[in-house]
């Protein structure tokens, strides 16, 4: 199904909808391209996206996050750990033996698969740091951008992160779709 009978243009707030069920793994499992910028990432957000991560990188989907360097000491690990297997045969191995089921192994090995996302190129992680008049701030941005095989594009702003805590609060986002008026462009 396209991103065009998957997704529509307006406001979803999380006390109507589960944003992460409804919007976002829905769109990830139709899209072959999707760019994020997050305030906060927490791998424990693959948990709540596992299904739509893995169709996403069974479509061979490439992710490119920029994020808030605020990572937990075992996140900034499995990101570090995915980085250097992406040149370490050894170790991209080692991380492709634990991974049966990706689906199942972001369930439950959630590091291990995150450093595998990393690893085979899946996903790409950059930090951000804010400069200038911004320095001792925090990249705080949240945004998105969803591609399908037709070229479609849906994206969306708000205030969702990308972490089990922005699952537990009211966060809203607003989508916007080429097709329903929008004017994006990849």
């Amino acid at each position: 199904m396209p991103l065009k009978e998957t997704v529509k243009s307006g406001v979803y707030d999380s006390s109507s909808t589960i944003l992460n069920d409804h919007i976002l793994e829905l769109c990830l499992e139709q899209s072959v391209t999707y760019d994020r910028g997050v305030g906060f990432f927490a791998s424990g957000w693959l948990k709540d996206a596992a299904r739509g991560m893995k169709k996403f990188a069974e479509k061979g989907g490439k992710a490119r996050w920029i994020a808030s360097p605020k990572l937990s000491q075992a996140d900034w690990d499995a990101l570090m750990k995915g980085i250097r297997a992406r040149d370490d045969d050894a170790l991209k191995s080692a991380l492709l033996k634990n991974i049966d089921n990706l689906q199942a192994s972001m369930e439950t090995d959630t590091l291990n698969a995150l450093a595998w996302l990393i690893a085979d190129g899946v996903i790409d992680f950059k930090l951000a740091l804010p400069k200038a008049d911004l320095a001792g701030g925090d990249f705080h941005d949240k945004f998105g951008t969803f591609i399908d095989e037709n070229g479609d594009i849906a994206s969306f702003n708000g205030s969702y992160n990308d972490s089990i805590q922005g699952n537990r609060n009211f966060e809203s986002i607003t989508v916007f779709c080429e097709w329903d008026g929008g004017p994006l462009k990849a």
